[in-house]
């Protein structure tokens, strides 16, 4: 697998756990992404160099969402699901390549 392979199943490793914080919404929240993050194993985005960055943005989101749960921190919890949230969004857009042809 390559990098932003690896880095995709990170993400939704992370995420998964997210699951088991205690905090309900949070859960349901997580389990929407990991849905949609499921979703994407297999395409090119994540074959190629290209997937990397998002991935990895997507990665530390996830990371900093774990870290909120763990410090049992609320406000930081709400700021780090959107980012997370947005950030998954955003490599989800770019995994689907509207307007690019491969040749």
């Amino acid at each position: 697998m390559s990098r932003a392979g690896d880095l995709l199943e990170e993400v939704i490793a992370v995420t998964q756990g997210l699951a088991n914080g205690g905090y309900d919404d949070v859960a349901r929240r997580a389990g929407r992404l990991v849905g949609a993050l499921e979703g994407q194993r297999g395409k090119f985005f994540y074959k190629t160099l290209t997937g990397v960055p998002n991935a990895n943005r997507c990665k530390k989101a996830a990371e900093a969402a774990a870290a909120a749960v763990r410090s049992r921190d609320a406000s930081a919890l709400a700021s780090a699901m959107s980012k997370l949230e947005a950030e998954v969004q955003e490599m989800i857009s770019r995994a689907d390549a509207p307007g690019t042809v491969l040749t």
